[in-house]
């Protein structure tokens, strides 16, 4: 069985941050752990999806934010999408399925309330010749609420925090977060 928390932070750093159109091609990728973030220099902007966050236990959160207000830029963006509580806490029990040719994925969503928590027990059958392998990962997804998020941001020197949740699956319980560097 495989275990995912998504305490790594993964992205890319614009090495031609400020020199125009198609500078993002000399971008770097960089996939470290959250708390230990480097950017090896300053950007204008920082965005974080696909509920990158929702992965990152609250306690760790601080660190990260901490982090991000070093590289930033002041007057720079911190973005970044979650899913909402409400998304999260109503996928207890649930079972869902994802079947295509030659994979079937199947994965049921626990609600953990004391440690506001969703973990998600996956089961994943791949083809293989005329036989299926079957492969387990287990994700685990926090609960975070904005004002709790907001109270971290500004604790740490960002600014104009505003939640929207008129974005991309914004009927799907995707929110996104925008906090403005304070100088």
């Amino acid at each position: 069985m495989k275990a995912y928390r998504r305490g790594r932070v993964c992205g890319y750093a614009d090495a031609g941050a400020g020199k125009g159109r198609g500078a993002c091609a000399r971008a770097a990728f960089l996939c470290q752990e959250a708390g230990g973030l480097d950017l090896y220099g300053t950007v204008d902007a920082a965005y974080c999806s696909l509920d990158g966050i929702n992965y990152i236990p609250p306690a760790e959160l601080p660190e990260l934010f901490h982090r991000l207000h070093l590289f930033i830029r002041p007057g720079g963006l911190w973005i970044f999408d979650l899913r909402s509580p409400q998304w999260l806490e109503s996928m207890d029990g649930q079972i869902y399925v994802d079947e295509q040719e030659d994979v079937l994925c199947l994965w049921r969503a626990d609600l953990d309330r004391e440690n506001a928590a969703v973990t998600y027990g996956m089961d994943i059958f791949s083809r293989v010749g005329a036989l299926w392998r079957r492969d387990c990962e287990e994700h685990v997804e926090y609960i975070h609420s904005f004002e709790a998020l907001r109270q971290m941001l500004e604790a740490e020197g960002f600014t104009d925090v505003t939640l929207r949740c008129d974005g991309p699956q914004g009927g799907a319980g995707r929110q996104f977060v925008i906090a403005k560097r304070g100088s």
